[in-house]
């Protein structure tokens, strides 16, 4: 089709690979054809661009295939963790959703691109629409609740080319950079809940099996093999987020039990303790740059210091209403879902004093939230290895 009409470039080429290249290496870890949940573009990844504020940059655009990559070019900003990713591969045609925004929201969408949960969906919020200051924009569907259950939380990192999202019917499904979806774990009779991930290694929570399970998200198995169950017998536990060292390993756990409170763990499950037991976490985000902890509970969201437990402030405070349950940090941004209230919200957490929180999305039943980072060759993946 027209590129000025639909203002999207298409590339020709195969759906999906068994070896994928990302931006200068090719991965061989994954000799497994990825499921097929959704149309989408092999490797495209949309960026919203504002016609008229450079037309140098609308060429090199037109030129090159990869609006983002020149828009970040433009800017001098393409590193490992700016929002581009590599050209199209594919045809196919994206699938998208119409999202209320605010013009806050619409910039900091454009400089964060997310991943977002609505309804039980996967979307990420790269747009196929570029006039900004309309009230909606069109993003475009990642994975669609009834392919493998309704998503409840999605995890990504800046060091690897795949994100992870979890799903209601127990199962763990890996995100390529050219927004394929694999199947990789499935608990079979569980809830997947919360979960994380390293650069190698992807942790989730399950709220009905009681128990936080490991996996690499590099393994070629499907559903059920080369998981392993590390710590069982915790009531209704609702999310895990990891603490990693300085080389992006997992260092420590810290466990969300709505009802018993917050619990660490090490890495394989060992050494659970109770890091605070007078508190109601739905979900937690990690803040290691200020070391806080952050945590939701159905009516507000606090915070502490990360190491001790210590000076818990409350942060956020809507009503049960609002019934809040994902946090997640993005930029200087706390992401709160307002399950109740149909609304995502970014609270500022940086250390200024002006106060520069919004609404940042307004979406039917928003779960977890995650940043969507560029695939680069700085995230070259190490050898496979059996978690």
């Amino acid at each position: 089709k027209n590129f000025w009409s639909r203002r999207l470039l298409r590339c020709r080429g195969a759906h999906s690979h068994a070896m994928r290249s990302y931006g200068g290496y090719v991965d061989i870890k994954d000799d497994v054809e990825a499921d097929g949940a959704a149309p989408r573009a092999s490797n495209w990844r949309p960026l919203q661009i504002a016609f008229g504020v450079c037309g140098g940059v609308a060429l090199l655009i037109g030129m090159t295939g990869n609006r983002q990559a020149a828009a970040a070019a433009a800017a001098g900003q393409l590193d490992a963790r700016s929002p581009a990713v590599t050209a199209s591969n594919s045809v196919l045609e994206p699938m998208q959703m119409k999202a209320s925004l605010s013009k806050k929201g619409q910039e900091f969408l454009l400089e964060y691109p997310i991943f977002f949960t609505t309804d039980g969906d996967l979307y990420v919020s790269y747009t196929e629409g570029t006039a900004l200051a309309d009230d909606d924009d069109e993003y475009v569907i990642v994975a669609k609740g009834d392919s493998h259950g309704a998503v409840i939380d999605v995890a990504s990192s800046a060091d690897s080319c795949y994100s992870v999202a979890s799903t209601d019917e127990g199962t763990i499904i890996r995100i390529d950079s050219g927004l394929d979806i694999k199947k990789l774990y499935s608990t079979g009779t569980g809830t997947a809940a919360g979960l994380d991930m390293t650069k190698d290694t992807v942790y989730w929570a399950d709220s009905d099996l009681n128990a936080i399970f490991k996996g690499s998200i590099y393994t070629p198995m499907h559903e059920t093999l080369n998981k392993t169950e590390i710590i069982k017998s915790l009531p209704d536990v609702n999310d895990v987020k990891i603490l990693q060292d300085d080389a992006g390993d997992c260092e420590t756990l810290y466990i969300a039990l709505p009802e018993d409170g917050l619990y660490t763990a090490a890495c394989n499950g060992k050494s659970l303790e109770v890091f605070k037991d007078d508190v109601k976490p739905k979900s937690i985000a990690l803040d290691t740059n200020m070391s806080k902890i952050y945590w939701a509970e159905t009516g507000g969201v606090y915070k502490a210091d990360l190491h001790t437990g210590d000076n818990v402030v409350k942060v956020y405070d809507r009503g049960t209403s609002a019934d809040i349950s994902w946090v997640d940090i993005t930029g200087n941004m706390l992401l709160i879902s307002l399950t109740g209230l149909d609304k995502v919200y970014a609270l500022d957490i940086s250390d200024s004093d002006d106060d520069d929180s919004f609404f940042v999305l307004s979406v039917t039943a928003p779960h977890g939230t995650s940043t969507a980072f560029t695939c680069t060759p700085s995230a070259t993946p190490t050898a496979y290895t059996t978690p």
